[in-house]
């Protein structure tokens, strides 16, 4: 584990190109839209686009810093200086994509963690109670937000059978410590698949002019209806293991 923010899934690169996109999701953002990608509203003053927000920095990665989820009509945050921005609020499965050139090569699809109601205890007292000689005990200190973009507190009593998100990001402090290969590309649906490997694609032919041979990861979110929303990319990240087979070749072809 590194710093409580994820385990170890790979080397990595110790020089690797960087471009503009990978270092500003706002310009991540910009660059998106002229390529008629999917990204979700983002803006820095005037009204509220939507009603579900965060607000995020511009920079840094594992979900750090990040605000929210707040709605628009119960509460409008202003921005901590010119590194922040607004961004619409998309609820959905978590996903990483590991990218070689303009070719997808992993992905992990990750549910938001959630407790199950039981019309009995409280949110707290399901998050207080251990399940299991293994299980631990869920602090919520990182998840007020979310829990009153829900309408909730953690004195509240949800129904039996109904799920309650404790957060939203791809790492939380729910997360658990796995050495498994979490790889789901092959089981996403043909439309999931379809419009990642478009957006790879895209990307790549956009920074393809300046960088030869890129690894780069995508962060996205997909919604209840399969769209894929892009969030922001990295040209730093951890190697998946499963991109080794689409990497090797094309590194001994110009080695050679």
């Amino acid at each position: 584990m590194f710093d409580g923010k994820g385990a170890f899934i790979g080397w990595v690169p110790e020089a690797s190109p960087t471009w503009p996109e990978s270092l500003d999701k706002a310009r991540f953002k910009l660059s998106a839209n002229k390529l008629k990608l999917r990204v979700p509203a983002g803006w820095n003053s005037g009204e509220f686009l939507v009603e579900d927000y965060l607000i995020k920095p511009r920079s840094g990665s594992f979900g750090a810093n990040i605000a929210g989820p707040y709605k628009a009509s119960r509460v409008k945050r202003p921005l901590d200086g010119q590194e922040h921005f607004y961004e619409q609020f998309i609820p959905g499965r978590s996903m990483k994509i590991w990218c070689w050139n303009q070719h997808v090569a992993a992905a992990e699809v990750i549910e938001p963690p959630y407790l199950i109601g039981d019309g009995e205890r409280s949110i707290q007292e399901l998050a207080d109670y251990r399940r299991s000689s293994v299980d631990k005990v869920l602090s919520l200190d990182s998840s007020a937000d979310v829990l009153a973009w829900q309408g909730r507190s953690p004195g509240s009593v949800p129904e039996a059978g109904e799920r309650v998100w404790i957060d939203f990001k791809y790492v939380t402090p729910f997360d658990n410590v796995t050495f498994l290969d979490r790889d789901g590309w092959s089981a996403c649906s043909a439309s999931v698949r379809h419009q990642v490997a478009h957006a790879a694609a895209c990307l790549y032919q956009h920074l393809s002019a300046q960088h030869q041979n890129l690894l780069f990861t995508l962060d996205a979110v997909v919604d209840h209806e399969d769209r894929v929303w892009l969030l922001e990319m990295n040209s730093h990240p951890m190697v998946h293991p499963n991109i080794y087979p689409l990497m090797l070749p094309d590194v001994c072809r110009h080695a050679t």
